[in-house]
């Protein structure tokens, strides 16, 4: 254990040496952040402003506060204000209307797509999100939450970053980083808000309340969220398929809580602690069926989490500040799943269904340094450790059900042992210089080293390791006052981690056992960690009337991770890197203007396209996609919103086909399917101070709308997305 460390305190050296040789030695006095006016971003919704977004502080691209386009990376965000307009509180909402992301639901799930790639819902691990510095992707896959288990009712500010941002974040940060920021209370006193909102249809509810305190002493925040629907059970596939399992199961439950407070004040000044917990139980909407489209009723799936962290976060002295935390995170993965498939074994019969549950523990501990080596000149560095396992029995089980020649019950022994450790040590250092070329040249680098290793639980023996540098370079050219260029390159990993190795350790253990199979247990694979490396370079003017930012990308991924099979051990499916590398180009465009104070236009659109060694395309995925957002204000007679949201998605990619699925008239290989246009509407009316009204259309025109199914290669639209709903909410505040 001793061996990680050393290197990681060498490379940690070495890493922070390199980038200090690189700085000029002549700087001259300047405002490390001359730009970033704190801005209230929280108050008064009815008030429009370019201001708020042209000096909105970010700090997802760097880990300071710095203006939205002197920032090194390619980033939108969205301010509380901006969300309540919208009526959106989930990342996935937010995604969607954001340029080069989207939300992607299939099989009960919903994950992020970003310029071209995306991951499947249970997985939805190359994102990392970020709550008030707190990585809170759950800890199985690492699976960024997306709906309504993660509500977005106490964020002061949400960030998307988009590309990779290993070079300080680590594993996760692959394809982007989501930063959300929460409210605190701006003056001594106490602040308590709340929506109760009820709808139509598949009878949505949802309560939200968010408090927060501020006294000389300290600052405190209590959030809490729930949200409940029915399953749409609106028929799958084209609508022909009336079976009553051929209907979408997407009933959900989501439970979510969030508390902190942060000592201000005296010798603990700078020391906090908090907990984040959610919880959300669902059906599998459209399953796994390519074609049958068949789902119990039975099915259902529940994510668990709760994460309790100590943070402390101090200016130190005028040059140096120290940002640490330590937390945990107990992860739990619980399914039933019956009759969605006909697999005959010798031994116990057909198996007609199964219950699993997985339990993992992760702890992580993060020490970093700040320290401001000119006024033009500051560097950040620091150490990560993150230890994670899966429990034994009785925590975690499975249950196979057959039920030829009666009820049988087999248990999955695989999961009554305690997984291995899966460790990773990180060390990373950033420079950021401010050369005086026009009206500033600001320079970031950086890189991380990340080790990864594989403990048995049984000897402590390394049984699969990776290590990975994730460097970074990003200039930022203040031409003008309204005028910036920057060029970006940044790289990433995605760590193999309990879902990936502990697959394959199975599959090779189960072979050891076997005297006719042991032989070839060597050919189950050692994953490494995926990698990608993305260059970009943007354009963005901003001026009291109009914001406009043009971004063109292109990266390649290295040693993506998938899946094969093993044919000396029954064909048996293993993780494994698949060869060549994954291109993937595209161009985002975002625009806000506003003519008025009363008037606010919003338009982004992107494309982006991603294709193997092979050609072969990335499935699923938008081949274009334009969103516009409207907002209207009126202050009499009484102060009110009016906010119209379009979203239009030219096609989807099909990558390649099922066999099965194109021979029956759907989407063939490499082509293009689909698409989509749709009309969100919402609208909110101060009563009092205190008491506001709301009312949120979706789907306004009740357009018969539907997206690819979950299952990657379908080439199918299978999923139904509802028809026009309504959301009445009622807010109060005091």
């Amino acid at each position: 254990m001793k061996k990680p460390y050393m290197k990681l305190g060498i490379a940690f050296a070495t890493t922070l040496g390199t980038i200090c040789l690189t700085a000029p030695s002549a700087v001259m006095a300047q405002n490390e952040n001359p730009s970033t006016a704190k801005v209230d971003t929280t108050t008064n919704v009815f008030e429009l402003s370019l201001e708020d977004l042209l000096n909105m502080p970010v700090t997802v691209s760097s880990k300071k506060e710095e203006k939205l386009s002197d920032a090194p990376g390619s980033i939108t965000a969205y301010t509380s204000k901006d969300i309540e307009k919208l009526g959106y509180y989930t990342l996935s909402d937010l995604a969607n209307i954001t340029a080069g992301y989207s939300a992607f639901k299939g099989i009960g799930e919903t994950t992020f797509e970003t310029r071209g790639q995306q991951q499947s819902g249970f997985d939805n691990n190359k994102h990392l999100v970020l709550i008030d510095g707190i990585p809170y992707n759950h800890a199985r896959a690492n699976m960024a939450l997306a709906e309504e288990n993660l509500p977005l009712f106490f964020a002061k500010r949400v960030e998307f970053l988009k590309g990779p941002g290993s070079a300080l974040y680590g594993t996760s940060a692959f394809s982007g980083v989501i930063n959300i920021v929460g409210k605190e209370q701006e003056e001594n006193g106490s602040k308590v808000e709340s929506k109760l909102s009820v709808g139509n249809l598949d009878f949505k509810r949802r309560v939200m309340a968010n408090m927060t305190h501020k006294s000389d002493e300290g600052l405190s925040r209590l959030s809490f969220s729930y949200f409940g629907k029915d399953a749409t059970r609106d028929y799958l596939g084209n609508g022909t398929y009336t079976n009553a399992n051929s209907v979408n199961r997407d009933n959900s439950t989501s439970l979510f809580m969030n508390g902190s407070h942060k000592i201000t004040a005296g010798k603990f000044k700078g020391l906090g602690a908090g907990f984040i917990y959610s919880r959300k139980t669902g059906g599998l909407g459209e399953f796994w069926m390519f074609y049958q489209n068949q789902n119990s009723v039975l099915n259902q799936l529940t994510w668990e989490q709760i994460v309790p962290y100590v943070k402390y976060e101090r200016q130190l002295s005028q040059k140096l500040s120290v940002n640490s935390y330590l937390k945990g995170n107990i992860s739990t993965e619980n399914a039933t799943t019956m009759g969605y498939q006909q697999t005959i074994n010798p031994a116990y019969g057909t198996l007609t269904g199964s219950n699993y549950n997985i339990r993992v523990y992760d702890g992580e501990v993060l020490g970093e340094l700040k320290y401001a080596l000119q006024e033009k000149t500051n560097i950040t560095g620091g150490l990560n450790v993150v230890s994670r396992h899966y429990s034994g029995s009785p925590e975690s089980y499975a249950i196979y059900l057959y039920g030829q020649g009666g009820a049988s019950y087999q248990y999955d022994a695989s999961y009554f042992r305690r997984s291995s450790n899966y460790n990773i040590y990180s060390a990373y250092a950033q420079l950021q210089h401010t050369l005086d070329l026009l009206q500033g040249l600001v320079i970031t680098a950086g890189s991380r080293l990340d080790y990864g290793r594989v403990y048995a639980a049984e000897d402590g023996s390394i049984t699969n390791k990776y290590s990975q540098l994730s460097p970074r370079i990003a200039g930022v050219l203040k031409a003008t006052n309204e005028l910036n260029f920057k060029l970006m390159y940044g790289t990433a990993l995605r760590a193999p981690l309990i879902k990936e190795v502990t697959l394959n350790e199975e599959v090779k253990a189960n072979a050891l056992k076997s005297p006719s199979l042991a032989q070839y247990a060597n050919e189950v694979p050692n994953v490494k960690a995926e990698r990608i490396g993305t260059f970009e370079a943007a354009v963005s003017y901003n001026n009291d009337k109009i914001s406009a930012t043009g971004t063109y990308f292109r990266n390649a991924t290295r040693d993506a991770l998938g899946s094969s099979n093993v044919a000396n051990l029954n064909n048996s499916r293993v993780n494994s890197n698949l060869p060549g590398t994954i291109q993937a180009s595209g161009f985002e465009v975002e625009a806000t203007v506003m003519p008025s104070k009363e008037i606010k236009i919003g338009a982004n659109y992107s494309a982006a396209k991603a294709e193997d060694p092979n050609g072969n395309q990335a499935a699923n995925v938008p081949t274009s996609k334009l969103n516009g957002i409207v907002t209207f204000n009126v202050f009499a007679p009484a102060k009110m919103s009016f906010t119209l949201v379009g979203r239009y998605i030219e096609s989807y990619r099909s990558g390649v086909v099922h066999p099965f699925i194109a021979g029956n008239g759907y989407a063939q290989n490499n082509t293009t399917f689909g698409g989509f246009k749709v009309l969100d509407f919402n609208y909110i009316v101060e009563i009092n101070k205190n008491v506001g009204l709301e009312l949120q259309v979706r789907n306004l025109l009740d357009e018969d709308i539907r997206t690819p199914s979950g299952v990657v290669n379908s080439g199918m639209l299978n999923v139904p997305m509802a028809g026009r709903s309504f959301l009445a909410t009622v807010s109060y505040k005091f």
